[in-house]
């Protein structure tokens, strides 16, 4: 008697996948898939809506600086550097602004700069989004402690 082990993807079997990316929106789909994850959930989990995700995986938009970061944390993924500081806030000026660049300059994810502040990730990227309003006092008095250190 013989036995025969296997190892097949099962995602080589859907035309949608990627099998050789090639483009930004190619790698971006097959790391989602890797990771069995719906483009809605990856959009959840990274705070960004499902269309989104959807127009980067057609190559019809490119994700911003946060987003490559979360992408890059979420989905384990490499993407050139180039992605990574294109949105780099050369010449702050609004709080936001000048928030994502302390937090870049000591490179650290959103996630790891919401932990070292005690606070939910979210609250990272609303804030870098210019989407947050006026944050609690204790929130706040963590961000400015942050951009004084």
């Amino acid at each position: 008697m013989y036995t025969l082990e296997l190892s097949i993807n099962l995602n080589d079997f859907k035309p949608s996948y990627p099998k050789n990316p090639q483009t930004l929106g190619e790698r971006i789909r097959k790391a989602r898939m890797d990771k069995g994850l719906y483009a809605k959930e990856l959009a959840k989990l990274i705070g960004i809506d499902e269309d989104t995700v959807i127009n980067w995986e057609k190559d019809r938009n490119m994700p911003q600086y946060g987003d490559v970061r979360n992408l890059q944390d979420t989905l384990d993924l490499k993407l050139p550097a180039v992605l990574i500081y294109r949105d780099y806030p050369s010449n702050p000026i609004t709080f936001s602004q000048k928030f994502r660049q302390k937090r870049l300059d000591l490179n650290l994810s959103q996630k790891e700069a919401a932990k070292k502040l005690g606070l939910e990730v979210t609250t990272i990227r609303r804030l870098e989004c210019e989407k947050m309003k006026k944050p609690q006092k204790a929130t706040m008095g963590k961000l400015k402690s942050f951009l004084l250190d």
